[in-house]
């Protein structure tokens, strides 16, 4: 079982931003809004990236001329600059969370671990942890409209009965 340590904690930190970012779109419409369009900005991103250095093309399928020149500055115009995971975790009170959780799992995600004295739980202590998240998420979208306080998302996070 020791060899699924590392990609379970690389499962966690994909887990960790994704309920750091859900419990923040329920919390507003506007919230919810801000993170539709950020979906629709790194789409565009990966698009403008995969033109610009030719890896795709646009073609007109009728004319079959290449519109990647003449299109791309559409595609680019609708990028734009995300928020950061840690400026939301912040923003809506999961910034434990953030230092605490998430930036350990980042530096094990990222292969940046090896120097540090057994940074890495048993898998054990993973599959706890990916129970806390999804516990958690459970919650969020069990109480909609920013009924959970980050306090309950914590003490889920942690195993502490709710109640």
């Amino acid at each position: 079982m020791h060899d699924l340590a590392t990609p379970l904690c690389v499962l966690s930190r994909g887990l960790f931003e994704d309920l750091i970012l859900l419990y923040w779109v329920s919390l507003s419409g506007q919230n919810a809004a801000e993170y539709a369009k950020s979906a629709v900005s790194e789409a565009m991103k990966m698009i403008s990236v995969n033109l610009e250095r030719g890896q795709a093309k646009l073609i007109d399928r009728r004319t079959k001329e290449d519109k990647t020149a003449e299109i791309l500055p559409k595609v680019r115009a609708k990028k734009e600059k995300r928020r950061r995971v840690e400026e939301i975790a912040r923003e809506c009170r999961l910034g434990t969370v953030y230092d605490h959780l998430y930036r350990f799992e980042s530096l094990v995600a990222h292969g940046k671990s090896f120097d540090l004295p057994s940074p890495m739980p048993e898998a054990s202590a993973q599959v706890s942890a990916l129970n806390g998240i999804l516990n958690a998420m459970i919650l969020i979208v069990d109480n909609p409209c920013g009924s959970v306080q980050p306090r309950g998302v914590l003490a889920v996070l942690i195993g502490k009965p709710r109640g």
